[in-house]
């Protein structure tokens, strides 16, 4: 239901050893390790910048992405 609130801008990405770049922005996330080379379309509120939801090309939810420079580092 969550994704029926979000918008797409059709647009295919791949994956980095960085990250994903957005908008010019860069988005991190604990679960993108070892994913660089996977293509994925991004999920967003316009006005939550912040944050963004990954899917696959099939829509398959695979996460949530933090910007880079707000990204909080865990022990």
């Amino acid at each position: 239901m969550w994704s029926f609130t979000l918008e797409d801008d059709a647009r295919t990405r791949t994956l980095t050893s960085h990250g994903l770049r957005f908008r010019n922005r860069s988005y991190l996330a604990d679960w993108m390790t070892g994913q660089a080379g996977r293509k994925v379309t991004v999920r967003f509120m316009p006005h939550h910048t912040h944050e963004i939801e990954v899917c696959d090309p099939h829509g398959h939810h695979l996460g949530t992405a933090h910007l880079a420079d707000q990204a909080v580092e865990r022990h």
